[in-house]
Parts: C-alpha cells; sequence; structure tokens
C-alpha cells in the first residue's frame, strides 16, 4: 500500500522551498494557487455583513438528542461518526468481535471547542454545539491531523486528549511534530503527501495524501507545515478524510485511482463564498461533488459547516441546501451518482448501508 515518494512517480508532490526565517523549509502547492493578499483579506473580512461573535446558538434541528452516537460492532463495516465541523470519528469493525484487531477507531481533526481564533477580536465563537467532549469518547487508536490551522487542530481539545490518551498514536503532516509533543502526545508519526505510516496500530493503513490548502497558526510561520487528507485502510474497508481543500483537477483522480473505491469518505462543503476569496483553499458544494466521484466514494457525508461562522458569506446552514442541489443536478447529467449527504452533529452513518436507509 506505500506509494513511491519520489518525484518521477507521476504524483503531484508538494515544492519546498527553504525558510528565509531560519532553518527548515516552506511548502507550497505544485499548481496555481493564489490566496488573496494580506490588504485584499483584511479589506474583505473588514466588510463581512455577517456578524462573527456572540454567544453560541443552538440549531436542534442539526443535533442528535442525548448526545452522540457511537456505533457498537457490526461485522464487516466502518462508521462515520459527525463529532461537529471537520471532527470525524472512523470506526471499522473486523469480522468477529473477539481478538485484537476486531475494533479500529480513527479521531480525524478534533475540535469540540466553543471558540477558535487567536484572540477574541480574530475569531469566532461555535454556532452549533459540539456532540461530545473529549471525556466521552470511547478508546482512540489513532488520530489523524490534516493541517494545523486553529479549527483543524485545536490547542484546548489536543491537550485534553493526550491527557486521556497520552500513548495514542498521531498522525501528522510534516512539519507539526513539535507542536503536538507540546500538546502532550509522544507517539507522533510525520508525513508528506502519498507516504504510508509506518507500524501502525492493529494493522491499520495510514496514507497521506494531497489537498488544495495551506497551513499556519500565526504571522511567521505560514506554509511551514504540510497539509492534507488521509486514506484509512482496515480489513475489508477503506475511508477517505478529505480535511480542508479546494477543488484540484487531479489531485482527487490520482487518490481515486490509487486508493478507490472508497466505502465513506468526509469531504468538506462550507466555507466557500464569495468564490474569488476561497475557490483554492474551500470546495463548494458543487465541486465537493466533483471530489466524491473522483475519489470513487460510495457514500460521502459533508464535513466543517454550521459551526463556525468563519469568514465567509455564505448562510450558516446554506451548504447543506446548496449541496442537495448540486447532487440533484450531477444526477441529471450523469446517472449512478453515488450518495453524498449530510448527517446532523452526533449522528452515526455506516457502509454498507443498512437496506432501510439506503433507500433513502
Amino acid at each position: 500500500l506505500e506509494m513511491a515518494s519520489a518525484e518521477n512517480d507521476g504524483l503531484l508532490h508538494a515544492k519546498e522551498t527553504p525558510w528565509k526565517f531560519g532553518n527548515g523549509v516552506t511548502y507550497s502547492c505544485p499548481w496555481d494557487f493564489q490566496l488573496p493578499s494580506v490588504l485584499g483579506y483584511s479589506l474583505f473580512v473588514a466588510s463581512n455583513p455577517f456578524k462573527r461573535h456572540g454567544a453560541p446558538t443552538e440549531f436542534s434541528e442539526h443535533q442528535v438528542k442525548n448526545g452522540c452516537e457511537f456505533p457498537t460492532f457490526e461485522p464487516n463495516t466502518v462508521w462515520l461518526t459527525w463529532l461537529g465541523h471537520a471532527s470525524c470519528l472512523f470506526t471499522f469493525y473486523g469480522d468477529s468481535p473477539a481478538g485484537d484487531n476486531s475494533t479500529v477507531r480513527v479521531l480525524c481533526d478534533p475540535n469540540f471547542s466553543n471558540f477558535i481564533g487567536p484572540t477574541r477580536f480574530t475569531g469566532s465563537s461555535r454556532h452549533i454545539p459540539s456532540a461530545c467532549q473529549v471525556g466521552d469518547l470511547p478508546e482512540i487508536h489513532a488520530l489523524c491531523i490534516s493541517h494545523n490551522h486553529m479549527d483543524h487542530m485545536d490547542e484546548k481539545t489536543l491537550k485534553e486528549l493526550a491527557k486521556k490518551m497520552p500513548n495514542i498514536q498521531c498522525f501528522v503532516p510534516a512539519g507539526d511534530r513539535m507542536i503536538m509533543q507540546k500538546f502532550g502526545f509522544k507517539d507522533i508519526q510525520e508525513l508528506k503527501w502519498w507516504q504510508a505510516a509506518e507500524e501502525t496500530v492493529k494493522g491499520l493503513s495510514v496514507t497521506f495524501t494531497p489537498a488544495s490548502h495551506w497551513s499556519g497558526r500565526g504571522a511567521m510561520d505560514r506554509n511551514c507545515s504540510l497539509w492534507g487528507s488521509f486514506v484509512l485502510q482496515f480489513g475489508q474497508h477503506s475511508a477517505f478524510f478529505a480535511g480542508d481543500t479546494g477543488y484540484q483537477d487531479r489531485i482527487f483522480k490520482d487518490i481515486g485511482q490509487n486508493f478507490g473505491p472508497f466505502s465513506l469518505s468526509a469531504i468538506p462543503i462550507g466555507c466557500y463564498e464569495p468564490r474569488e476569496v476561497f475557490s483554492v483553499q474551500h470546495a463548494c458544494p458543487s465541486e465537493a461533488v466533483i471530489i466524491h466521484q473522483e475519489v470513487r466514494s460510495k457514500l460521502s457525508v459533508g464535513i466543517h459547516w454550521g459551526a463556525f461562522r468563519m469568514t465567509t458569506r455564505e448562510g450558516l446552514l446554506q451548504p447543506p441546501e446548496d449541496l442537495r442541489e448540486a447532487m440533484e443536478e450531477a444526477r441529471q447529467r450523469r446517472q449512478n451518482v453515488a450518495e453524498f449527504r449530510t448527517i446532523k452533529v452526533g449522528e452515526k452513518i455506516c457502509w454498507p448501508l443498512p437496506p432501510a436507509a439506503a433507500h433513502l
């Protein structure tokens, strides 16, 4: 399953450039990737008509009642529990409930905090509450972090997780080992695009794959660590966690050709308007449908919406509506488009789908 890491393998690899402020490197996408200028983005944020702060608001129709749905053993299935924003728990079940390799749980980009951002003046409050807290989680066997932006690498959540599960196996982009060590984790593997992790727990296969995005937690560390997505494989099933990404017309085809089809995928659908500001870094729902098709996912769930206002101009609950429209348009153009849906915060979904759910 390990992909070649050489530049002549026919795959796209992130560019590495010596960091101009010291040792180390900075990374960049090997395609046209132009973020707005600092001035341009500042003017956009200042003109944003949506209120970005205030107390969290409860949207009960988008939450599971009475806590979070964690799956119980069902042979030869893979489950996704959406914990809110981009936080996902993948649960793989083997043939039998007995034995060390019967169950593997992989937690991706956990963020259970009520606020994201470096300061109260430059961040965002949570609107739809998180599905759970660290203390509510079952045993986690692996932790995957797609990149170091604060809504995906949340300091408070990760410090609590490291305190509860200090020996959890962590898979992070190249350049993020030190910050994870500061949070309290011990078993950390840094990965570059197309690199497979070594000596993984319970026979789980973890491969880091590309995304169209960037990294940074402050003014001086722009792109000093990598970003990406994850391919997870265990038993009869594989899952794809897209993390945070814009659409790019090559990388998702390559992921699908090398690792697909996927039983279950988590693909971001939020934080996309206006397109002239966010197109290279955040896929809109119609582009998310293309990603879903190109990675060859049998069932996908839309994530990265509803929790935080961020700085975008689409409505907080607009992404699911736009996804439904995009799926309807895709089905009109092409028959047999696999299912791509949203679920409630805290809800679980599995592949294979139960017979009743398959017709929803």
